[in-house]
């Protein structure tokens, strides 16, 4: 199974690194807590996402 998590920003396009930077260490939050294995993911320019294998 795959599960993708996706972290966005209140501030959408207009987000600043420091705020984009912040998704990231909450979306590897989330990746501890699922367990599962990282196989991918990316940034945006309003947030992170990444898909674990489960």
């Amino acid at each position: 199974m795959e599960i993708e998590v996706i972290v966005k920003t209140e501030k959408g396009n207009k987000s600043t690194e420091k705020e984009i930077d912040s998704t990231v260490d909450e979306v590897m939050k989330i990746a501890l807590k699922l367990k599962g294995d990282v196989i991918g993911g990316r940034c945006y320019c309003d947030g992170t996402s990444i898909i674990l294998k489960k």
